[in-house]
């Protein structure tokens, strides 16, 4: 018994650090366990080999998550935002239990998110340079790649319950890989070369394409809402005293409320008819948000948990006369209120708050003012869609936590980062040049 205590005890002081160093050291390895979690959904729809490979990658995808579980218990400093996106899965899953949800989607949607938010700090730990490297070429290659099969194949590449779908699957959830894409290139640049270079436009560009040619008007809006923020935030860094993660936050509640409390787009016709393209109830959307309040105010603090597609259809027919076919509330906020309440809501904020305080803190850095406007914008996108699979959201919440790593670091190598992000004419060139590009664009498809 004492033998088992001293190993234990001996096992606990244990410094682990040079083994995970060792297990971050190879560039395939991160890349390999990424490709595993964000495997495009393409590949299970495709000829063969590719449902082989997306078979292969879901098993890796399987090992990797108790693994990254280990490696992040030995490294013995838990962070209170993965402790709180923590609390969040646990409290779902025990609504999910209560109410005999759907397991399978916690396990393969949700648990995923609690492993790459862990992956992402580990990697901040003992690889963070080879972690942007890694994640921004991943995540650059599949940004090219889809847009190639959007050009190529406008009607889709392949039919599951919708037509429209490329190789990261249908055009709505695109945002998933496309926003953290341009999230990741515009961190790495920063950090390597102390500015925005050519990567950010070529892919803040082939988002845009993307979103304009598949006709994504919530991720279009948004994308085009983070080129203004780089084009007036990030060269005068002065404005963050009214652009910030807070005030970008309350803008964000205040959106919530004018659009799914008191429908203020029902006033303004010619902006969601004309240029948005949505009739009245933004294309059902309203009707959705009505059954899913009125099963919200039925139980208010903890929700549903995960249903099944079939249940929740049921339960919100009678207000979307059998039209809606999803099992989500087509509001990211409203489908956390739907499955965890009002306590999951306030966890969710609690996460938000933890992100935000560092980049409030740092807000005239350019590594602040880069994750506040991608953030942003993805915010904005979910007040019309809900990603459940939005990893790599989470992640970059991890990394605005982290905020102080990415300056170290840079600091490190010579650079100074924690001042205001200067005026930088060669970045504004770049991104001038992209946002002509775009407005010729889409002037040309009018």
């Amino acid at each position: 018994m004492e033998r088992c205590k001293s190993f234990f005890m001996s096992c606990i002081k244990k410094d682990y650090s040079p083994f995970l160093k060792r297990c971050f050291s190879y560039s395939w390895l991160i890349a390999l366990i990424l490709i595993a979690f964000i495997k495009p959904e393409s590949f299970a729809h495709m000829p063969f080999p590719f449902p082989l490979i997306d078979t292969v990658l879901l098993f890796l995808k399987i090992i990797s998550i108790p693994v990254v579980f280990i490696l992040y218990i030995l490294q013995k400093k838990p962070s209170k935002i993965i402790l709180s996106i923590l609390s969040f899965l646990v409290l779902l899953f025990i609504m999910t239990a209560i109410y005999r949800g759907d397991f399978r989607t916690f396990l393969t949607m949700y648990l995923p998110i609690l492993a790459i938010c862990m992956l992402v700090e580990l990697l901040l730990n003992f690889a963070l340079e080879r972690m942007m490297r890694v994640f921004t070429f991943v995540l650059v290659l599949w940004t090219m790649v889809n847009l190639l099969t959007v050009i190529i194949f406008p009607q889709g590449i392949y039919e599951a319950v919708y037509k429209e779908n490329y190789f990261l699957g249908f055009r709505t959830l695109q945002i998933n890989i496309l926003f953290p894409a341009i999230g990741f290139s515009m961190l790495y640049e920063q950090l390597k070369y102390g500015k925005l270079r050519w990567l950010t436009v070529i892919i803040l560009t082939s988002s845009i394409i993307t979103f304009t040619l598949t006709k994504s008007t919530a991720s279009l809006v948004s994308s085009i809402i983070l080129l203004a923020i780089l084009l007036v935030i990030y060269n005068k860094p002065s404005f963050t005293r009214f652009f910030n993660f807070a005030s970008a936050s309350c803008v964000n509640a205040l959106l919530f409320v004018a659009l799914v409390i008191f429908r203020v787009h029902e006033h303004l016709l010619f902006l969601v008819q004309s240029i948005l393209h949505k009739d009245i109830s933004l294309n059902g959307r309203t009707n959705v948000w009505d059954g899913f309040l009125y099963y919200i105010q039925k139980s208010p603090l903890f929700g549903y948990g995960l249903e099944y597609k079939e249940t929740t259809v049921e339960k919100v027919s009678q207000w979307t006369g059998g039209l809606f076919t999803l099992n989500h509330a087509h509001n990211q906020y409203l489908n956390i209120l739907y499955q965890t309440g009002i306590v999951g809501l306030i966890i969710f904020a609690l996460i938000l708050f933890l992100a935000g305080r560092r980049l409030m803190k740092y807000r005239k850095s350019p590594y602040s003012i880069l994750l506040t406007g991608v953030l942003f914008s993805f915010m904005v996108s979910m007040q019309t869609d809900v990603y459940e699979y939005a990893v790599l959201f989470y992640a970059m919440l991890v990394i605005a936590y982290h905020l102080p790593k990415l300056m170290s670091f840079q600091k490190q190598k010579g650079q100074i980062s924690n001042r205001p992000a200067k005026p930088l004419p060669e970045n504004k060139n770049y991104i001038q040049i992209g946002y002509s590009c775009i407005l010729k664009l889409i002037c040309n498809k009018e």
